[in-house]
């Protein structure tokens, strides 16, 4: 049959075509429909913009993949109707073939298909959404952010991800209390890509998930951003949640970057006493030896735990001049600090191999 079209003119072969669809079985309309849509001529839209209110349900599908491929904006506006078509898969593919004209144009049609009954139709309409560059696709993907099914929230939350707009920012960090792990673990993810220093809380909160990919995930993604996010990380140091405190000096501590030690050494005169421990043990982990002078001089703190942590980090550090200092500090009126500053010494000794 195809040697034989490409030996009449292509307006005679569509004229026959179109004239065989009236008396054909179902069967017949459907092959006649896909070779149709491989001709792809602009001759044959009515006629298939007709047939996707065939009483077939074959024949409508392959009326809207004959319309995708020729592609015009006539077929476009035809496919729109078959958004409303009552056979899930004549709508489901009518989204994706949409999806695949990704102008402003299929923006209002995908965003009806968002609130289809089908999940999968909703699904393809929330990656379809992801494609289109002009137009408001904002607010029908955060409307899909409570969607009851996992997978369209899944999908919804990467399409938001890679394309970041400040009005997703609160909606996707309130998915990373979704009940659903994969959708957490992804919005994670979509944070990581906003870049705005406001996810650092919620980054730092999602370390200490249920489940182990979502705190990987956060904690990869807050050190790939630690540069960018030093001074909101640093400030972590001080909330009142002891757990976000934690899993700051948890991400401080194991970054390589040397401007995190330079923000931490001027954290250690910051009014906030939590905040001045805490620099401590993390200058501690470090080892950053340009702490040692302010880590001796935090040994006089007001506040006993500055004292004690200054201590313990002067041990971590290991260097003999503040062997002194923490000999001194064995006679501070705080029994967690002498006992930090005995520990110190004797680290010290050992790891200098002082007898």
């Amino acid at each position: 049959m195809g040697s034989a079209l490409k030996r009449i003119p292509l307006k005679v072969v569509v004229e026959r075509l179109l004239g065989v669809i009236a008396t054909a079985t179902p069967p017949t309309r459907r092959r006649v429909v896909q070779v149709l849509g491989r001709l792809e001529d602009v001759r044959s839209l009515a006629k298939l913009s007709e047939l996707l209110g065939d009483p077939d349900e074959g024949v409508r599908v392959s009326a809207v993949n004959a319309l995708g491929r020729i592609g015009s904006q006539q077929a476009q506006s035809a496919l729109g109707r078959s958004v409303d078509d009552p056979a899930e898969r004549v709508r489901r593919r009518a989204v994706e073939v949409l999806a695949g004209m990704p102008d402003e144009r299929s923006l209002p049609i995908l965003a009806k298909a968002m609130g289809d009954r089908s999940a999968d139709v909703r699904v393809a309409a929330a990656i379809g959404l992801g494609g289109i560059k002009a137009g408001d696709k904002v607010p029908p993907l955060i409307k899909g952010l409570s969607d009851a099914s996992e997978e369209v929230r899944l999908r919804v939350v990467e399409t938001l991800g890679n394309h970041v707009d400040p009005r997703a920012i609160d909606p996707l960090i309130g998915m990373l209390r979704d009940v659903s792990p994969l959708v957490r673990q992804a919005g994670v993810r979509a944070l990581g890509k906003a870049g705005d220093a406001q996810v650092v809380i919620p980054l730092l909160t999602a370390m200490g998930d249920r489940d182990l990919w979502v705190k990987t995930e956060s904690r990869k993604t807050l050190l790939a951003n630690v540069e960018k996010w030093i001074p909101d990380l640093v400030r972590a140091l001080a909330v009142t949640n002891e757990e976000v405190q934690s899993k700051a000096i948890e991400v401080l501590s194991d970054s390589k970057s040397a401007k995190v030690a330079s923000s931490l050494l001027e954290a250690l005169n910051h009014r906030n006493k939590t905040m001045r421990a805490n620099a401590a043990v993390i200058l501690g982990n470090l080892g950053e030896k340009r702490a040692v002078v302010p880590l001796i001089g935090l040994l006089e703190d007001r506040d006993y735990e500055a004292r004690e942590k200054s201590a313990l980090a002067l041990g971590s550090i290991g260097d003999i001049a503040a062997i002194a200092a923490l000999k001194q500090a064995q006679k501070d009126q705080n029994k967690d600090v002498r006992i930090a500053a005995a520990e110190a010494v004797r680290q010290i000794m050992q790891m200098n191999e002082i007898s």
